[in-house]
């Protein structure tokens, strides 16, 4: 549910009420810190400094890609005024700024913090636990990748495919454009974030990676990410087969 501001229209419906030095003392007065967290997550802590002149009714966060901010964009409400902290997970881009902002409402209007801008927000980078040459896979065959096909964007879905010696292709799909962070193999298509499908074309046989599998997965530019792959088991005409790729490859 989105929350609008109040119209000054209410101040005169208190008439009862003393009145307030300024127009300003009605409604709620907040503060916020935005703080980017090791997993890529943006962590909020808002302070109400004054309610204003009646009981807060409702609180929250706001972020957007855009100075043009709007208490509607990306709105995170908060249950507890006396715990007022929201958290936004990862999925950021790390090449664009961000704006947050935290907003308190009562009867009169809508108070808000400064907007506080944060940009670079990515986890940290992680480390797999296995050491693999470089493009390269290691299944029922073996082989070096050294082809890369122009990414395909599908619905809830972007697909990156790639090709070399004894491995006539091989296609790692998420979500959305992948980030730093480990992510988790999926036997399904219809992808959710944090997921991956990998499926591996070996000629005559063709396979898709089981569900469970850790996909370790850094950003290292704008243009370039590695996918690496150390424990997993590959289904191949009803085989399970242990899959372990490395490959870095453009966006």
């Amino acid at each position: 549910m989105k929350y609008f501001a109040l119209t000054l229209l209410s101040l005169f419906l208190f008439s009862c009420k003393k009145a307030l030095p300024k127009v300003e003392d009605y409604f709620p007065t907040i503060s916020m810190t935005a703080t980017i967290q090791t997993d890529g997550s943006v962590l909020l802590e808002g302070s109400l400094l004054n309610e204003g002149a009646d009981a807060i009714e409702v609180a929250g966060f706001c972020f957007s890609d855009s100075q043009n901010l709007s208490i509607e964009d990306n709105q995170l409400l908060v249950s507890d005024i006396a715990d007022f902290n929201g958290v936004y997970p990862g999925g950021f881009d790390p090449n664009k700024t961000y704006y947050f902002q935290a907003f308190a409402a009562n009867s009169y209007g809508l108070g808000k913090s400064t907007v506080i801008e944060l940009s670079g927000i990515e986890s940290e980078p992680v480390v797999a636990p296995c050491t693999l040459a470089p493009n390269t896979y290691q299944s029922v065959n073996t082989g070096t990748i050294n082809t890369f096909a122009p990414a395909n964007f599908g619905f809830n879905k972007v697909t990156y495919s790639c090709s070399g010696s004894s491995l006539a292709s091989m296609n790692v799909s998420f979500n959305t454009p992948p980030i730093t962070g480990i992510y988790t193999t999926t036997t399904n298509q219809d992808l959710l974030p944090g997921q991956v499908h990998i499926s591996a074309n070996f000629g005559f046989s063709s396979g898709v990676v089981n569900s469970g599998a850790e996909v370790y997965v850094n950003r290292l530019s704008e243009t370039l990410f590695k996918v690496e792959v150390c424990t997993s088991q590959i289904n191949v005409n009803s085989t399970n087969s242990s899959f372990r790729t490395n490959f870095t490859r453009n966006y």
